[in-house]
């Protein structure tokens, strides 16, 4: 057992006091293929989370555990897998991918809009594929990762432990499933009566969706284009049976019309009813539906606390005045309490705010487009209209834009910087203060860094920094005091995703945005005070009856202790109340990542 090992077992009751140059040594006497290639993206300045760097027949990633024998290839065949979850390099196509296993040996699916066919195989823990060319297919927003992932012979494994799921993981990239018949229940008459609609309300001015509409008495209507053809329909434990249309195409304005919907409802679909979404599988693939709300209450698998009608008014109140920036790639924006202003132009992954007149912004990496977005390059600061870029050291390899405050009435800017990295011995992170108004800088603290890097860190009113950075198997919560090498204390911080530091009256909480065992989301705060003691740990179900966020969430600030700004790759941020569990989009675009405005 290590030295850090050690302390962290004796620290059950508080923090401990320990040598960082331990955990040097802990990961270099440990080296695995996989920490290898951890340890090709820290190099690089990026800080990817990966938890769990041990031998690859029993390993623990950011959502799950591999396990040998964990998933059958009885399981595989039982029924289709439909995607729910990605990692931060695969983007969530949509329709949702899916992927068939055949007793035969045939592999079947579709990633995105492409179809996958091919053979497959279970080798151990290992799905080996020979996919079949899928020619000149071209889709819009549509990266293929699926494809590229099954090509590199996955492992197999649960998603967060969780029975009847897969995951299957290449490198750091992974798509998880659940099987098509474990999705929410069957319907019944009354789950399925109403108006389903293939995708979200459009906005004005945009064509209208196709939907289809299941009345009370087994009628109903097929909506293409603004045109309606009735229906019949009725509903067998999961099996649909409609009559009266025509696969062919239904008439409109003197043509026809069809599509992907029609071909469905026409194909003998089998249903599924998962809280506001209705799910199809046919021969053609996997179609999602959902409801607009005029029929029966679908039963919804996310239980929020509620607040009542006092939360949701504070909710509305924060949502119209909370100050925050957002960086994305159309630039970087400020929001002053409801209203908004264009800084800077250019991709941006990070920026922080001092009051309405200092923003501190970095460029985003063109190699990772993973979300969170990777600084990289220089940051930049913009005061009152003017920009500076900020005094980076120039022997660093990177740079990573961390923090912004206001310190003893002077405005700076925290920074990570990497140096060497051609081995254990020379490689190093400094944490640096830049002062923003006249460029100069003072080291907080320079540690070994081989294989390490900070996630996230926030500067205390008296210089101090909290950091919060991952080392080999762990994930790790300090403070650093200027002129120290060893940090005050250190604790362990026990995680299932990649984590985020925030900051809120006096208290240093660490946010971990998962899923709960129905896959709603699920937000564990853990707070600490200064002396890094626990003082609470609370988990908080989000209220996502429509799925909204299934890509998941980071949260980076607070506009109060019980209001909690997230962002997320697939729409924009929204902000969370604690009270209630509900949450509202703001302004900013879809992806972008928002920091919550410091006091000037």
């Amino acid at each position: 057992m290590s030295r850090l090992e050690d302390l962290l077992n004796d620290a059950a009751d508080g923090p401990v006091r320990f040598d960082h140059r331990d955990i040097a040594r802990r990961v270099r006497h440990r080296r695995t293929g996989r920490l290898a290639a951890v340890a090709a993206v820290v190099v690089l300045g990026v800080v990817g989370f990966v938890a769990g760097f041990g031998d690859d027949s029993q390993e623990v990633d950011s959502v799950g555990t591999i396990e040998d024998g964990a998933v059958t290839v009885d399981e595989l065949v039982a029924d289709r897998w439909v995607a729910f979850a990605y990692s931060e390099v695969i983007v969530a196509p949509s329709p949702p991918a899916f992927l068939q296993f055949d007793d035969d040996g045939r592999l079947g699916g579709i990633d995105g809009c492409r179809p996958i066919n091919g053979d497959w195989e279970l080798d151990g823990t290992r799905l080996v594929t020979s996919l079949e060319p899928m020619g000149n297919v071209a889709c819009d927003n549509q990266p293929g990762g699926l494809t590229e992932l099954l090509e590199n012979d996955p492992r197999v494994g649960r998603f967060d432990d969780g029975s009847e799921t897969l995951k299957l993981t290449a490198g750091d990239d992974f798509v998880a499933f659940q099987r098509f018949d474990r999705l929410g229940e069957a319907p019944s008459a009354t789950t399925l009566e109403g108006r389903w609609s293939a995708s979200t309300p459009a906005a004005e001015g945009e064509q209208e969706a196709p939907a289809v509409t299941f009345d009370p008495d087994g009628t109903g209507s097929l909506e293409i284009f603004g045109c309606s053809q009735p229906l019949e329909w009725s509903v067998d434990g999961d099996a649909l049976a409609v009559d009266g249309l025509d696969p062919d195409g239904m008439p409109c304005n003197g043509g026809v019309v069809g599509g992907g919907l029609l071909l469905s409802l026409t194909s003998d679909p089998r249903l599924r009813v998962d809280g506001s979404l209705l799910w199809l599988s046919s021969d053609l693939g996997i179609d999602q539906l959902h409801s607009d709300g005029t029929g029966a209450a679908p039963s919804s698998t996310t239980t929020a606390p509620d607040g009542g009608q006092d939360a949701q008014d504070a909710l509305e109140r924060a949502a119209g005045s909370i100050r925050y920036v957002a960086a994305s790639p159309d630039g970087v924006t400020l929001h002053d309490g409801g209203g908004s202003q264009r800084i800077a132009s250019e991709d941006a992954a990070v920026a922080y705010a001092i009051g309405s007149d200092i923003v501190v912004h970095q460029p985003a990496s063109t190699t990772f487009t993973e979300y969170p977005p990777t600084p990289e390059g220089t940051p930049t600061a913009w005061l009152s209209g003017e920009e500076r870029a900020l005094p980076v050291s120039p022997d660093a390899r990177s740079t990573r834009l961390l923090d912004a405050t206001v310190l003893d009435g002077v405005p700076v800017a925290l920074v990570a910087e990497s140096y060497g990295g051609v081995g254990p011995d020379d490689t190093f992170e400094e944490l640096a203060l830049i002062d923003i108004a006249d460029g100069t800088r003072s080291t907080v603290v320079r540690r070994p860094a081989w294989e390490s890097a900070h996630l996230g860190a926030a500067v205390l009113p008296d210089g101090d920094v909290i950091g919060l950075f991952a080392s080999e198997s762990l994930v790790l919560l300090a403070r650093w005091s200027p002129g120290e090498a060893d940090p005050a204390w250190v604790v362990e911080v026990a995680v299932d995703s990649r984590p985020t530091l925030t900051t809120v009256d006096g208290q240093i909480r660490v946010v971990d945005a998962g899923f709960d065992e129905d896959f709603a989301p699920m937000l564990r705060i853990r707070a600490y005070d200064t002396n890094g003691q626990e003082q609470s740990d609370e988990s908080v179900p989000v209220a996502d009856p429509d799925r909204e966020l299934g890509a998941g969430l980071f949260c980076t600030g607070w506009y109060d202790a019980t209001h909690l700004l997230c962002g997320r790759s697939d729409g924009p941020p929204i902000l969370i109340s604690l009270t209630s569990g509900t949450y509202r989009q703001t302004d900013s675009a879809t992806g972008s990542y928002p920091t919550v405005s410091e006091a000037p």
